[in-house]
């Protein structure tokens, strides 16, 4: 197997999606310092989108650009799975993503 360039993580967090604002909701399933993959129900319509993660401890606000979305057989919830690249993020971001993937 390949293996990967950079360092993930697999914690789980709610998130609110949208093309403009965050309306719709999901949960990540891998975060990294370059992107991250979340499930859904509903298909993110734009490439280009507004995340807002909630850590418990702060929200964070993601300007991401959709790359992938696949649609989950046999799913009765969180339909699509989606992965996104971070195109903006704050510093806030960045150094929680450094905390629990080295840490």
């Amino acid at each position: 197997m390949k293996q990967r360039s950079f360092m993930r993580s697999r914690k789980s967090f709610a998130l609110r999606y949208g093309s403009v604002a965050p309306t719709e909701t999901g949960e990540t399933m891998d975060l990294s310092h370059r992107g991250l993959c979340f499930r859904c129900n509903s298909m993110p319509q734009n490439s280009e989108m507004v995340v807002r993660m909630d850590t418990g401890e702060k929200v964070v606000d993601l300007i991401v650009r959709q790359c992938w979305i696949h649609e989950m057989a046999n799913a009765r919830y969180n339909r699509y799975k989606v992965g996104v690249e971070v195109v903006q993020a704050p510093r806030n971001y960045h150094v929680m993503i450094q905390k629990l993937v080295y840490h």
